[in-house]
C-alpha cells in the first residue's frame, strides 16, 4: 500500500518522536502529523482535502489514551468522516498483547490493522510497503 499521508494519535510524546523519525527519516514519507488527542486529529481530518486521486492516508491510532480513547474515536469517525474512508486505512496501536482484545478490535469494520507496541520499524516498513492491508 502506498500511504501518501500518515497520522499518528497518540498520547505519548516519545512515541510520536520516534515513529516519526521512522516514518520521515527510514521510510521517506513526508507527509506525517500527529495529534496527542483524538479530537485534534477528528478536526484535521474533517477538513483535510487531498491534491490528487492517488491519496491514501495511514492512520496509526492508539487504543488506550486518557481523554478520547481509541474506541471512541472509531465512532466519532463512524458518525463524521465515512465519506473519507475510502482514503484512510486505521491501524490500531497498542500495548495490550492479550488474543481476545486485538480479535475484538480487528472485528471492527472500521480497522485494517493491529499494530503491538512498542512499534519497530520493520513493522513500519512492511506496513508501507505492502500492496494490500494484513
Amino acid at each position: 500500500m502506498k500511504f501518501t499521508n500518515t497520522i499518528l494519535i497518540d498520547d505519548d510524546p516519545i512515541l510520536r518522536f520516534s515513529i516519526k523519525k521512522i516514518i520521515k527519516e527510514y521510510l521517506g514519507n513526508e507527509h506525517f502529523t500527529s495529534f496527542a488527542s483524538g479530537y485534534d486529529a477528528i478536526d484535521y481530518l474533517n477538513t483535510f482535502t487531498c491534491v490528487d486521486e492517488t491519496c491514501k492516508i495511514l492512520v496509526l491510532l492508539d487504543l488506550h489514551m486518557p481523554v478520547l480513547t481509541g474506541a471512541e474515536f472509531l465512532q466519532l469517525f463512524e458518525k463524521q468522516l465515512m465519506d473519507k474512508k475510502d482514503l484512510i486505512s486505521i491501524h490500531i496501536l497498542s500495548a495490550t498483547t492479550g488474543i481476545q482484545e486485538q480479535n475484538a478490535v480487528l472485528s471492527n469494520k472500521l480497522v485494517d490493522g493491529f499494530i503491538s507496541k512498542p512499534v519497530t520499524t520493520e513493522e513500519l516498513r512492511v506496513l508501507f510497503n505492502t500492496e494490500e492491508l494484513p
